[in-house]
């Protein structure tokens, strides 16, 4: 399923929705640093979307900290 999603991420760079999904699998292998950062990068895109607040509670959980920047 990774290698799937990140030729979609090839596809659609900027996509937050497959950006969250890529930091979901990074976070579920146990990978905090790569699922932080896609699940960062989705909250960057996703702009006005209603799903931004998810992605900084998951960034926050993935971080295991409240970063300042997340708030």
């Amino acid at each position: 399923m990774l290698l799937s999603v990140q030729q979609v991420i090839g596809l659609t760079p900027t996509d937050p929705v497959v950006l969250q999904k890529m930091g979901s699998i990074y976070d579920a292998e146990g990978d905090k640093q790569q699922a932080y950062q896609y699940h960062f990068d989705s909250y960057r895109y996703a702009g006005a979307f209603n799903d931004s607040p998810k992605c900084m509670k998951i960034m926050n959980n993935v971080a295991g900290t409240s970063h300042p920047t997340l708030r």
